[in-house]
């Protein structure tokens, strides 16, 4: 800590000494400034009493000639722009004379300074004498008094406009010299501070250079400690832990390669019981497919039994007894056809194989399809399949999915109603969203039942109102394909008194 108190007061030092110089310099360039404006301002008045003469001049010439109307014009006119111009220029120089003055902090710079006023004061007071005397000659001129011109230029402004050229001479002399010696103080404040920077620098560069050599010889033993420790974590020794018996930052290192020593401990705690979870989810897997394959069994078994009796038996059996069991043949087909899709679907499901493609799709065809596609199944049970839903309803959804959704809750429905039961299509609109019911007038749910099955991940097989057999995925994809779609499903049902699918979808906005 010693150490960088030092380095923090020797940057405290070089930066205040930086900005001190700094300061110097721009305030001697400001007063250099301010004097190279005095200077040009001084050779501009210069060089416009110059002009000035010369438009009396010229003035002369085209009014002795007294033709020439419109070179008087612009004559005049160019005389009276050069006068403001001097105007200006000797205001400019006053401005700046008085920045140097207030930028000057020597007695005797000050004291010139002042003198310099007084001196462009005096130039003020000639400059207005001999504008008078122009604009006084113009308006004789106005008047048509001509003879009187001349004398007024060579006995008036042409020395009053030499007095003010001597002045301006004398003037531009002292600011030259005010230039030469800013110059000759920013160069020595310059070679200063140069000089300075350059201490500063070295002694800069020595002391770091010292703290360096501590600092390495300080943290090398402490580091050989840290990689026997590293190396030993690599060996799978996770009991290992490293103490320097230091403080500060190499401390803080230490602590926090134990800290991960011990974080990596956890981790590959949590992988071990992660691997202990995969394992048992293999099984429970296991278990389900054994469940599948039992329900498989049962329909397989009769299509296999009554195929065995129409192939020894076909012509003991009347016309009656044979479309019967065509019909337990079909019924049976239907259910191992409803159980192979629905595990097919969940496999794909499953292993992220299946896209969803959202579109706008109308409600009331979808359902329609379903209602079609189970109509052989509710028709054995005398089941009325009522689709209340309006022809003006689209919902934006997966068309797959959602077809999925609807025949599993109406196999479902079918399923768990009686015989000359009923199966009711509805929905209405929310917001920003449609709520579909699919309610039926079967055996029903207790509410534990209802709140198992919304909550359970598991699979589970149970048989309908004729002992219909069922592999329990029905409502594994009902959940999940409703979740893909950005849905919610909520299931109200009571004994005896059917249930209530309800699940919700989105309108296209």
């Amino acid at each position: 800590m010693g150490f960088i108190a030092v380095i923090i007061v020797m940057i405290i030092v070089d930066v205040n000494a930086l900005m001190n110089n700094i300061e110097i310099i721009d305030h001697v360039e400001d007063l250099e400034h301010s004097k190279q404006i005095e200077l040009v301002q001084s050779n501009k008045v210069a060089y416009l009493i110059q002009l000035i003469k010369s438009n009396q001049r010229e003035l002369f010439l085209e009014i002795d000639s007294g033709e020439r109307k419109v070179e008087i014009i612009a004559t005049r006119k160019q005389l009276e722009t050069n006068i403001q111009d001097l105007l200006s220029a000797i205001k400019t120089m006053k401005n700046a004379t008085q920045i140097g003055y207030s930028l000057t902090k020597n007695d005797k710079d000050m004291e010139r300074e002042l003198e310099e006023l007084a001196m462009i004061d005096s130039l003020s007071i000639l400059t207005s004498g001999l504008i008078s005397e122009v604009r006084g000659n113009l308006k004789l001129q106005d008047s048509g008094v001509f003879n009187q011109l001349k004398d007024i230029f060579e006995h008036s402004i042409d020395p009053g406009s030499n007095k003010i050229q001597n002045l301006i001479s004398v003037i531009i002399k002292d600011v030259e010299e005010d230039v030469a010696r800013a110059i000759n103080k920013l160069s020595i404040k310059v070679d200063k501070a140069t000089k300075f920077g350059i201490y500063l620098t070295i002694l800069s560069i020595l002391l770091s250079l010292a703290i360096g050599l501590y600092i390495s010889r300080s943290i090398s033993k402490p580091l050989y400690k840290l990689i026997y420790g590293t190396k030993e974590i690599g060996k799978g020794n996770l009991e290992t832990t490293v103490n320097l018996g230091t403080k500060g930052e190499l401390q803080l290192l230490a602590n926090s390669f134990n800290d991960m020593s011990k974080e990596l401990k956890i981790r590959i705690t949590s992988i071990n019981k992660l691997n202990e979870e995969l394992e048992e989810s293999n099984q429970t897997k296991d278990k389900y497919f054994s469940i599948i394959a039992h329900d498989l069994k049962n329909p397989f078994n009769v299509i296999l039994g009554f195929t065995d009796l129409l192939v020894e038996q076909y012509h003991d059996f009347d016309e009656g007894e044979r479309q019967e069991i065509v019909r337990e043949l079909n019924k049976s087909s239907k259910i191992v056809y409803d159980l192979l899709e629905n595990l097919l679907t969940w496999s794909r499901s499953q292993s992220g194989k299946i896209e969803l493609h959202p579109e706008d799709l109308n409600l009331y065809f979808v359902i329609k399809n379903s209602v079609t596609s189970y109509s052989g199944n509710a028709e054995q049970k005398q089941i009325a399949l009522i689709n209340n839903i309006s022809e003006e309803i689209n919902v934006y959804a997966d068309k797959f999915t959602l077809t999925v959704i609807v025949n599993n809750i109406l196999n479902n429905a079918i399923k768990f109603t009686p015989d000359g039961g009923s199966v009711t299509f509805s929905a209405s609109k929310k917001l920003n969203r449609i709520e579909v019911s699919i309610k039926d007038t079967g055996i029903g749910m207790s509410q534990k039942v209802t709140a198992y099955l919304l909550q359970s991940e598991k699979i589970a097989s149970t048989s309908g109102t004729r002992n219909e057999k069922g592999t329990g995925l029905g409502l594994a994809l009902i959940k999940d394909f409703i979740n893909k779609n950005n849905g919610s499903l909520e299931i109200e049902s009571m004994p005896g008194q059917g249930t209530d699918f309800r699940f919700s979808l989105l309108m296209r906005m």
